[in-house]
């Protein structure tokens, strides 16, 4: 059987066939863990890459009667199909709605506040009326350390590694922190912090870590080996109920994050729930992605996860309760 070539009647016609492609290509960089930075970044868009489908669709619809829209048909059906399979898992089911209280719960509030943000009060007021028993703070250096002071009245426990080039981390929890060190992630040394809390007469290993944007592949090494780290210290104790915050900037449908899920045996609460997209927070939320992640061991589950307002920063903040199993 012989394929003839596709032929166009204008060049409009050969520019929708190029755009018919990108809904493709957003569809298989997920499944490539070294796709190159290129493909690295269109692989966190498959929504947008939906959408886009979505209207190539009516176009083609309307040209359906001129040469060449069978092909144009054909590639943007293979990309709506490839990009709604990484879509699936994350629609609203009914095993991701939470059910009466079984066990202690504890709320944890992931934000990456923007280093040049400077709406102070307005992050202490929403942080403090959250309630949350630990909240997880990236992109802070010493003038948002000194800011955030009025938290330490009700979250005395601090771990804090401020720093001026957008990759400082602060925890600050109501629970005591037993133990705590920062660790360097390969590559581009930006910290990581690790501590242990006593919540309710039970120990609780806590994470928090901002990888950076995937916007070189230097970048996207420092991540993947970040995820590779965070894979070993879950691993280290696996008898002990842990948790994972922060900026890791990778979305859920990239190959590295579902092979750190794997290997690490953590739990995407996204997964039943929606995505729960949270940046660019300036943007609509239907151009947002999930980059910012709460994690947690088979030891936990999620009764809810949710995101906060935009508070003068290009993230939203995100809120899970957890409840520890019996």
């Amino acid at each position: 059987m012989r394929f003839s070539r596709p032929t166009f009647a204008s060049p409009f016609k050969r520019v929708l066939f190029w755009f018919a492609l990108v809904p493709v290509l957003v569809a298989i960089a997920p499944r490539l863990e070294s796709p190159g930075s290129a493909l690295e970044r269109i692989s966190h868009f498959p929504l947008q890459g939906a959408y886009g489908g979505l209207v190539l669709l009516i176009v083609v619809f309307i040209l359906r009667q001129r040469p060449g829209s069978g092909w144009i048909f054909g590639f943007v059906v293979v990309g709506l199909v490839g990009d709604f399979v990484w879509l699936f898992p994350f629609l609203p089911t009914k095993d991701g709605v939470s059910q009466e209280v079984q066990g202690e719960r504890i709320k944890i509030v992931q934000m990456n506040v923007l280093t040049i943000n400077r709406h102070f009060a307005a992050v202490n007021g929403w942080l403090l009326g959250t309630d949350a028993d630990v909240i997880v703070l990236e992109e802070v250096n010493s003038l948002w350390i000194s800011e955030l002071t009025p938290l330490l009245k009700k979250y005395p426990y601090r771990v804090a590694r401020p720093r001026n080039d957008n990759f400082g981390s602060a925890i600050f929890s109501r629970h005591p922190i037993s133990q705590s060190r920062v660790v360097s992630l390969p590559v581009i040394p930006v910290p990581a912090v690790f501590l242990e809390l006593k919540f309710k007469g039970t120990r609780i290993r806590l994470a928090g870590a901002h990888a950076p944007p995937p916007l070189s592949n230097r970048a996207v090494a420092t991540r993947n080996e970040g995820l590779a780290m965070l894979t070993l210290w879950r691993l280290d104790e696996p008898e002990v109920p842990s948790i994972l915050a922060g900026d890791l900037n990778i979305t859920p449908y990239n190959a590295r994050f579902r092979k750190f899920i794997r290997d690490s045996g953590l739990i995407d609460p996204r997964r039943g729930r929606g995505l729960t997209p949270t940046w660019p927070g300036l943007l609509p939320r239907q151009v947002q992605v999930p980059i910012d992640h709460i994690l947690h061991d088979k030891k936990f589950r999620t009764i809810s996860l949710e995101t906060g307002p935009r508070i003068g920063g290009d993230h939203l903040p995100l809120i899970a309760v957890l409840e520890l199993k019996k």
